[in-house]
């Protein structure tokens, strides 16, 4: 090893020092690894290595093995991602019965409990859902809760042309603004009738109203 190390050093040596090489060569008869020889062929190792190192950096060579080298140990280093396990899902629960659709013993002991009956028609069918009733007034006026005696005598004027108008209280009516008396014809039951009836009493009372109030 210590040859092959020095044999950049021998050849400066050589060159540079052939006169001093011959006479020492000529005492000693064999070569001689002193410490110059060593120290140059240092200088000349240190040299080469530099100017590789220099050669890798300029070509990119060096960072792409450092970038190379963070990756493999950041690799190295992360540890796999393992799936988690499927939850485990219980069932749910089953809703309570109670006692009068199990046919378990009532409170007092005496038997199971009967469920009430469904309430039918006649002809043993379900009863058919309630239809609402419409009440439909033509109105010829409105005047508020406070002049009564207007009221009257608005229905009396009607009357005497032959107009059998009546005094309603708008609370009576949830579809009506409530807190007024008006006088009106009906309650009819559907709108063709108000219709009917208030093409009679137009030339009368030009300004009459066709409402819903229930």
């Amino acid at each position: 090893m210590l040859k092959l190390f020095c044999i950049p050093g021998r050849v400066l040596a050589k060159l540079f020092f052939r006169e001093r090489k011959r006479s020492y060569r000529s005492v000693r008869g064999r070569p001689s690894y002193g410490p110059g020889t060593v120290l140059l062929s240092l200088i000349v190792w240190l040299a080469l290595a530099g100017g590789v190192l220099y050669a890798v950096d300029k070509a990119g060579l060096l960072e792409r093995a450092l970038d190379a080298g963070v990756g493999a140990a950041q690799n190295a280093g992360d540890t796999p991602d393992t799936p988690e396990p499927n939850p485990v899902t219980e069932p749910a629960p089953l809703p309570p019965t109670s006692g009068s659709a199990t046919g378990d013993l009532t409170a007092g002991g005496q038997g199971p409990a009967t469920l009430p009956a469904a309430s039918t028609s006649p002809a043993g069918t379900a009863a058919a859902p309630a239809v609402e009733i419409e009440q439909w007034l033509v109105i010829l006026h409105t005047i508020p809760k406070s002049s009564r005696d207007e009221a009257e005598r608005r229905r009396s004027q009607y009357h005497a042309k032959g107009l059998a108008v009546d005094i309603l209280d708008t609370d009576a009516f949830h579809r009506l603004k409530k807190g007024s008396w008006i006088i009106a014809l009906g309650p009819f039951e559907n709108r063709a009738e108000a219709l009917l009836a208030a093409d009679k009493a137009k030339e009368l009372a030009p300004g009459l109203m066709i409402r819903r109030g229930l």
